[in-house]
């Protein structure tokens, strides 16, 4: 099987950039796959991600794990746990379209954490999910 990460991130960052509930917290230009140099707060960062191959008898598949970061700087932590809520929403249990070589057959929300950097300043959120894919 080839590798089906770029796909899947590209459908992935694609489903967040369109998403109104997301957008509302923070602009769709401020959801990036980098950690940007100079960027106004808040911001959505799609990236940290590891495939396993996932293949059965029949089928070829790979597992993927993808973290998606949320950077505030709003005081306490309500911001940072909206734009994960928001994230949440778009992504749980969608079926991403991944285009002629791959099928996503499963996108679930595994768990997230939030906590204030060491700068006393800044809200960081982590969300992690797991998506199956299979080739087709």
């Amino acid at each position: 099987m080839g590798m089906a990460i770029w796909d899947f991130q590209t459908a992935l960052y694609n489903r967040l950039v369109a998403n109104t509930t997301l957008t509302a917290l923070v602009d769709a230009d401020h959801i990036h796959d980098h950690v940007p140099t100079k960027e106004s707060y808040p911001f959505v960062v799609v990236g940290d991600d590891m495939s396993t191959e996932w293949d059965t008898k029949g089928r070829n598949g790979e597992e993927l794990a993808v973290q998606i970061h949320v950077w505030d700087q709003n005081p306490g932590l309500k911001w940072t746990k909206q734009i994960l809520q928001a994230i949440y929403a778009a992504l749980h249990n969608v079926e991403l379209t991944l285009g002629v070589d791959y099928h996503n057959v499963l996108l679930q929300y595994v768990g997230s954490q939030t906590f204030v950097e060491p700068d006393n300043v800044t809200r960081h959120g982590v969300i992690r999910f797991r998506a199956l894919i299979e080739e087709v």
